[in-house]
């Protein structure tokens, strides 16, 4: 790795934590009508790692609000393996819950 890169890992290491703790902190002053639109404004085009972060930090009622309480009731029916299955991009877990998916958009 050049050491260019390097410094860029440890910068980005650096930055991320206070990344985070600004995007919750604006995203815990919206009103509760509009803390969904608001994550969706933050999380869109953000790397992998910082969105991660940010989504293992939501509290249940800020996951529901960028979810739609109808993916939530979808999710709730799920066990913890299908969860983790899902969130670690596993395509057969996807396939498994697409059926349901399509429920809840049609």
């Amino acid at each position: 790795m050049t050491r260019l890169a390097q410094h860029m890992q440890r910068l980005e290491a650096r930055w991320r934590p206070k990344c985070i703790a600004a995007i919750l902190r604006r995203v815990r002053q919206c009103a509760p009508a509009d803390v969904g639109a608001c994550l969706v404004d933050e999380l869109d085009g953000m790397d992998r790692v910082t969105f991660d972060a940010i989504m293992t930090q939501l509290t249940d009622a800020e996951l529901e609000a960028l979810m739609g309480p109808e993916a939530a009731r979808v999710m709730a029916t799920l066990s913890e393996s299908e969860l983790e299955a899902l969130a670690s991009g596993d395509r057969a877990a996807q396939r498994r819950i697409r059926p349901f998916l399509k429920e809840w958009r049609a």
